[in-house]
């Protein structure tokens, strides 16, 4: 956490500069952001496994970790039913 921490402030410090519009800048800042992008990616899989290891708590654990589960989507009957009952376009 202390390098994602270090990461966030080095990308904050990279936009602060980019606003200035000096040249280099905004790519300095794409690459800070693209590491901060990688740590939450990284982040994200940590949790997720935690997670699936304690499946009865995963939503404590995330809710701990900032972070939301998402919620399972699967098909929906009724609602292949509806198109399939819909007669063709002309």
């Amino acid at each position: 956490m202390v390098q994602f921490s270090s990461d966030i402030a080095g990308a904050n410090a990279a936009e602060s500069t980019a606003k200035t519009r000096t040249k280099g800048a905004a790519a300095a800042r794409n690459a800070k952001l693209a590491i901060v992008l990688e740590d939450m990616s990284q982040l994200r899989g940590y949790v997720q496994v935690v997670a699936n290891q304690a499946p009865t708590n995963a939503a404590a654990i995330a809710a701990s970790a900032g972070m939301l589960l998402r919620k399972a989507t699967g098909a929906q009957p009724e609602r292949r039913e509806r198109h399939a009952s819909r007669p063709p376009a002309p």
